[in-house]
Parts: structure tokens; C-alpha cells; sequence
């Protein structure tokens, strides 16, 4: 009977990246790490981060051959920068236990050894690296015992590497193993497989979890950054676990949860400092800010409780006696873009046909032109019987509102609020109920706003990412929930509880959100060896690409998140679906605008192939350029008016491109008026923001209005105060029209 030939007669690994990784997004982020160790303890020329970096180029650079030891990088360091024997021998025994405390496993091809061993196969061990075959044994046996005797061949002892070939070459020499026999199993395309199959040598390629373009990013503008090496480290870690839906736990994982764990680990270090007891995360934007708050606290046992509250704009924002004329003015203004008689009545809780009684307006559904607005805001302010209907219609609404909070909030202490993104304007709206009840404060943190921290007020805010940037509302993509908005309060068993608009959640559990939360979950578990991380800049260079940069990947994954901004969401739709470049051509034709089927236009443009992309934005210019003439119209009106004093009103992102693009530095332009309080005694580009008030002392020949959003209604508001006011003030042509 014949004897069975093995077919494979050796197994190789490699070592870093396929059975041991790091904690930190590239390798290089050790020696950040290793930096802030030593920060302030040492008196170097230059960060050690660089210094290290350097040292190790040089010493490959002069060396005999270009694989180097631990030694020769750190015998440079000390001739480069007069080091001592001691410092040396610290720095070096710093790196060593910091690579130690910064391993982690590859669990799957750590099984994959155990079982070969398991089966008595020949398993060996090679590694391109400075570190001695001791040294990288300590490491590996600190993951698993199965490596205390298994073979390593390193190429700073050989003095040849894997990449060069010629190591390969050894181990075929010392082991006595013919190519055809040999599988080398590693993550490095070149010098693992193309270098292996050169010789012959079977392959089996792991996929190490590459860098995405933001992580790129984000290490490329701050490399020697230890929390962003973390950060990125933990989301790679993260992206080794095998799951369903694997695209969506990995942008959890990798996107969403940095983003979350900054904003959470801000929460809690301004919740200590000010003592919140008790944290209250707003439906539904709060729900995954508080999964990660939960762990965190867990895990660091902080002395801090978590509530989930049903709240929104719908259910907190009712009238009463006291708010009716600011709610009124809120809610005509708010929504001016969805505003139909229906939207209307759906928002102030009351009857459509009763309320149109006092309108007669024949399309319920027909958008409200800037002068019905107008129109219906005076009618609703100035109507008693309007009024009165409007306040009976919410009495239940208000008392169940009282009745909850009551219920749910422990009002003799400071009120903490978590929320994502908003104006602070319900929260204002939910305070003053609040102090109906109890005279307290409350506190609302958000992601990011368009407000700016608000400390005067018995509803004080703030706002983590507090610069102006634009499309900061993107970030509530991210943040869902499977449950409908809060409309409203009903009585069950003799307790308040939400009452929920029902929707269908199987569009978003289709989506892939149970192993979107998971990545997220997984990331804040694999970040947990360091007490804080706490660095806004991550969020909003994450921001930006999520907003500017955004590539087709990103885009399929975000456009295909059920999502409406205002309104009900019984037929809620993708927030940004896949149009072809006919389909947009289409639309452009019918003489529609793309905003009029994605919520988020920015997506939808970059969501195909390159060509069909470029056609879509190229379409897109031809349509926009009656803006540019709007900007060229106002660039040469400005030089006509060189000899006259100019201030512009409204301190907006358009008026902020506009100077920016067209370099204004106008001596003759004053400054600009703006009637938000938070942006007064700011300045954009160099022009000042002032109130309204200071046109007395300003005493400006023209304004101009620069507000593009409701510019219509805007401008007749500026013209009104102006002709009151400043009779004298000349206020230019609506340069939106």
C-alpha cells in the first residue's frame, strides 16, 4: 500500500499585522505614544516622534545593508543628539514596553497556527523587522503561549529581508523545503506574496484592514497625534471582526463611532466638572450617544446616570399663553420651506378645516407664498378668536407635556439634556414649562449647532463643535433609531408615556443599523485603554469629508439612510438616492431641482461611476450659473458704490463666500448687520457684526441684504425696520431676484 504524500510540508507566518497587530493606526504610532510618556520629562531639540522617525532612516541609510537593529537606530539617536547611556536605555526599554501594552492578537490566524500545531505540522515564523527573533518571541508569547518555541527567522538578524527575496531564500536552504511544499501566509502584497511566489512559494494573502481616505486624512495632518493613532488604531482592530453586513459595521465602527466617543468623553468631563447627576439623551438623536455613554461610564465607573427621554420639536413645542406670539413667529419661520396649511395645522395640533375657516385657502397642500406667510403670521398674531382656538386645541398637549416631566425628570436639581443638532429653540420652549413647575436651570449639550454656548439664559446650551461650518446638520444622519418621532403624550396605566409615529423600520434594520450599532459598540470596547479621548479636530475633519469630500463608497452607505429632516415620516424614503446621469438630465429638463428629491443633494450627486458623476456636476454648473451672475451682479454694483457708505445685513455663509471668493476689502463697506446676539462682536474676513442698533452711529448710505434663505421675506422684514427706523437708509435691490 502506498504511503500518502503530504502535499504541504511548511507553514510560515508572518508576524506584525497577521498574527500581532498595534493599538494605533500605523506602526509609527508607538513612538506618538512613546512621546506622550516623555512629555516634559526630557529636554530634546524636536518631538521624540520625529527624532525616532529619523533616527531610523539614518541608520538604514548609513548602514552596511538596509536591515538595521533596535540597537543601531537608538546608537544613532545617541551620536545625532548627545544622549547618555541612561536616557538611551530608558528610551529604549520605553519602546519595548510600550509595544507590550499595545498588542493585540489576530485571533484568526492565531486558530489557524494552534490548529496546525495541533495537527503536528511544521510551522516557522518571518519577519521583515529591526527587533531581535527574542525580543519579537516576548511579544508574541505575551498574545499566546503557542509561540514559545515555534522557529523565527527575522531579517535584522539575517541582515536580508522577505522584501529583497534573499530571506526567503534562507528559509528554503535551512528548513530543506522545496517551494512547491511551502505556504506562506502574510498581509503584505509585495514583499509576502509577490516576493514568495517569485521563488515559487504558495501564497495566502490576509487582508490586514487598510486606512480609509479619512483616517488617511486625519494621520496625514496629524501624525505624531496619540489620541488619533488610538483612535484609528481601535477602529482597525475593530474591522477585523468578521460580520454581516460587514460594510455598514465597518463605517460604524470606523466613521460614526470616533465622531460619538469624542463628543460622549466631552459630555461626561463638563457633566463632572459641573455636577450633573443624572444625563437626559432627547429622542431619537440620542440614542446611540447614549449606548456609548452607558459603556463608557460602565467601564470607568463614573458617577453619572443615563436617561432616554421622548422628546421633539413636534411634541415639546406647544403653545401656551405665555410663548403664543414666540411660537407663532418660530414656527412660520422655521419651516417657511414646508409650509402649506396642512404642515401648518399638523405642527400647531388643531383641526385643518377648522382652522381654514378663518383663510379659505382652496390647496391645503400648495407651499405658502413669502406674502401668505406674511399674511397668516399677522392673521394668527392679531386674531383673537384664532388665538384662543389655538391655545383651547393644546390644553391636553400642555398638561400631559407638565405631567411628563414631572414624571420623568428630577427638576430640583440642574436639568442636562444630550442632543445632536438644533437651533435651541424647543429647548427654550421645554425650559419655560420647566420653570411653570420648579424655578431651575437647564442644560442642553449638543453636537453642533448653528448657535454658539448661551450661558445668560434659564435654558443655557453647548455646543461641542461651536465654529461655523457649513452643512453641519449632516452629522444627524448618523445618528438614527428604529423608533418614530415623538408627536405628542398619552395616559397608559396611570403613567405618561410617548406617543410614537409609526413607522416602518424595515427599511433602516434593511440598511444594515443592528451591525451599524455593533461596529459602534465594538470600536468604544477596543478604545477603552485610555481614560479620555477628547479632540474636536478629529470631528471636524471627519465632517468635512463627510460634507466636501465625500466619495462614492461613503455616499452609497449615507443615501440610503431613511431620513426626513421636518415633517411625518409615515412614507419616509432614502435621504439621498442613486439618480443616473439621464434621470438628472430629466429633472434639470422639467425644470426641477435636485433638492426637490434628496435631502441631501451633495450625495446623491456622487453617488456612481466617475463618468456618470462628471456628467451630473457638469449638468449641475450649467444650471447654477444664474448664481454666479447674482455674485458678478453684486461685485460690480459694490465698485459703483466706492464713493458711498455700504453695510450688509446678515452675517450668512453666502456673504461669507462671497467676500472670500471675490477677495472685498472694500474701505467704504462698515461692517455687517446681524440680529443674532451670538454672532455680534464677531467679525467675517474683517468686517464686524454688528445689531441693528448701530446703524445709528454707523450711519451707512445703503444696505444690502446678503440672507439668500426666505430672502424674500427677509428683505421686506429689513425694508419695514428701515422705512421705521432709518428712513434716511437706502436699501438696495433684492439681489436674489
Amino acid at each position: 500500500m502506498k504511503t500518502k504524500v503530504k502535499q504541504i510540508e511548511l507553514y510560515s507566518f508572518d508576524v506584525f499585522d497577521t498574527l500581532i497587530t498595534r493599538r494605533v493606526g500605523v506602526p509609527k504610532g508607538i513612538f506618538a505614544l512613546m512621546q506622550e510618556k516623555i512629555k516634559g520629562k526630557m529636554n530634546l531639540p524636536k518631538d521624540f516622534y520625529t527624532i525616532r522617525i529619523e533616527s531610523e532612516r539614518l541608520a538604514r541609510e548609513i548602514g552596511d545593508c538596509r536591515e538595521i537593529t533596535f540597537d543601531d537606530i537608538y546608537s544613532k539617536m545617541q551620536a545625532d543628539y548627545d544622549l547618555n547611556d541612561e536616557t538611551i536605555n530608558y528610551l529604549k526599554d520605553l519602546e519595548i514596553k510600550t509595544e507590550l501594552e499595545n498588542l493585540v492578537g489576530i485571533e484568526e490566524n492565531i486558530l489557524k497556527v494552534q490548529e496546525l500545531l495541533k495537527q503536528n505540522e511544521r510551522v516557522i515564523l518571518i519577519s521583515d523587522m529591526y527587533h531581535s527573533s527574542n525580543t519579537i518571541r516576548m511579544f508574541l508569547s505575551h498574545i499566546s503561549p503557542i509561540f514559545e518555541k515555534i522557529k523565527i527567522y527575522v531579517s535584522s538578524e539575517y541582515k536580508t529581508s522577505k522584501y529583497e527575496g534573499k530571506l526567503f531564500r534562507i528559509v528554503q536552504q535551512e528548513e530543506n523545503i522545496k517551494p512547491q511544499k511551502w505556504v506562506h501566509i502574510g498581509d503584505n502584497k509585495n514583499s509576502d506574496i509577490k516576493k514568495a511566489k517569485n521563488l515559487k512559494i504558495k501564497t495566502e494573502y490576509f487582508e490586514f484592514p487598510p486606512l480609509m481616505r479619512y483616517e488617511e486624512e486625519l494621520l496625514g495632518l496629524h501624525p505624531g497625534n496619540a489620541d488619533y493613532q488610538r483612535i484609528v488604531g481601535a477602529s482597525r482592530i475593530t474591522r477585523l471582526n468578521k460580520s454581516e453586513n460587514k460594510e455598514k459595521y465597518d463605517f460604524g465602527a470606523s466613521f460614526t463611532a470616533p465622531i460619538v466617543y469624542n463628543y460622549v468623553n466631552w459630555i461626561l468631563e463638563e457633566s463632572l466638572k459641573k455636577g450633573f447627576k443624572t444625563l437626559h439623551f432627547i429622542a431619537r438623536d440620542g440614542y446611540i450617544p447614549k449606548i456609548v455613554a452607558d459603556l463608557i461610564i460602565e467601564k470607568r465607573g463614573l458617577d453619572i446616570k443615563t436617561k432616554y427621554i421622548y422628546g421633539s420639536r413636534l411634541a415639546w413645542r406647544v403653545p401656551s399663553e405665555e410663548n403664543y406670539k414666540s411660537f407663532i413667529e418660530l414656527t412660520l419661520n422655521d419651516y417657511c420651506h414646508k409650509l402649506s396649511l396642512y404642515f401648518l395645522a399638523y405642527r400647531l395640533h388643531v383641526d385643518i378645516k377648522y382652522l381654514n375657516q378663518f383663510f379659505n385657502i382652496k390647496n391645503v397642500n400648495q407651499i405658502f407664498t413669502d406674502a401668505e406667510r406674511i399674511y397668516i403670521k399677522n392673521q394668527m398674531l392679531n386674531t383673537p378668536e384664532i388665538k384662543q382656538y389655538v391655545l383651547e386645541s393644546n390644553t391636553e398637549y400642555r398638561d400631559l407635556l407638565l405631567e411628563y416631566i414631572k414624571q420623568e425628570i428630577d427638576i430640583s436639581n440642574n436639568i442636562a439634556f444630550v442632543d445632536i443638532n438644533g437651533s435651541g429653540k424647543t429647548q427654550d420652549i421645554l425650559a419655560n414649562y420647566i420653570n411653570t413647575i420648579y424655578p431651575s436651570k437647564t442644560h442642553c449639550f449638543y453636537l453642533t449647532t448653528s448657535i454658539r454656548d448661551d450661558l445668560e439664559k434659564s435654558s443655557i446650551k453647548y455646543t461641542y463643535l461651536s465654529e461655523p461650518r457649513p452643512h453641519y446638520h449632516y452629522f444627524e444622519l448618523l445618528f438614527r433609531s428604529l423608533e418614530g418621532q415623538t408627536i405628542g403624550y398619552k395616559k397608559h396605566k396611570n403613567c405618561v408615556i410617548a406617543k410614537q409615529e409609526k413607522i416602518e423600520d424595515t427599511i433602516l434594520l434593511k440598511w444594515g443599523f443592528e451591525n451599524y450599532i455593533k461596529g459602534i459598540k465594538d470600536f468604544t470596547k477596543n478604545i477603552f485603554n485610555k481614560e479620555t479621548i477628547n479632540n474636536k479636530e478629529l470631528c471636524y475633519i471627519y465632517q468635512e469629508f463627510m460634507t466636501t469630500k465625500c466619495d462614492s463608497q461613503m455616499a452609497s452607505i449615507l443615501g440610503d439612510i431613511p431620513f426626513l429632516t421636518i415633517g411625518s415620516e409615515k412614507n419616509i424614503q432614502k435621504v439621498a438616492p442613486k439618480l443616473s446621469w439621464r434621470e438628472f438630465l430629466l429633472l434639470l429638463i422639467k425644470g426641477n431641482q435636485i433638492n426637490e428629491l434628496s435631502e441631501f443633494p451633495h450625495i446623491t450627486l456622487i453617488r456612481g461611476n466617475a463618468l456618470s458623476n462628471f456628467v451630473k456636476q457638469s449638468l449641475l454648473r450649467l444650471q447654477q450659473l444664474p448664481k454666479c451672475f447674482i455674485e458678478l451682479k453684486l461685485y460690480f454694483k459694490l465698485k459703483s458704490l466706492k464713493n458711498q457708505k455700504i453695510m450688509f445685513w446678515g452675517a450668512s455663509l453666502w456673504l461669507e463666500n462671497f467676500i472670500k471668493k471675490y477677495r472685498i476689502k472694500d474701505k467704504n463697506i462698515l461692517g455687517i448687520i446681524d440680529q443674532n446676539p451670538n454672532r455680534i462682536g464677531h467679525s467675517v474676513y474683517g468686517y464686524m457684526i454688528s445689531s441693528p442698533k448701530e446703524l445709528s452711529t454707523k450711519k451707512p448710505d445703503y444696505v444690502v441684504a446678503t440672507v439668500k434663505n426666505r430672502a424674500r421675506i427677509i428683505y421686506f422684514e429689513i425694508n419695514t425696520y428701515l422705512q421705521e427706523n432709518y428712513p434716511n437708509i437706502k436699501l438696495y435691490p433684492n439681489i436674489f431676484e
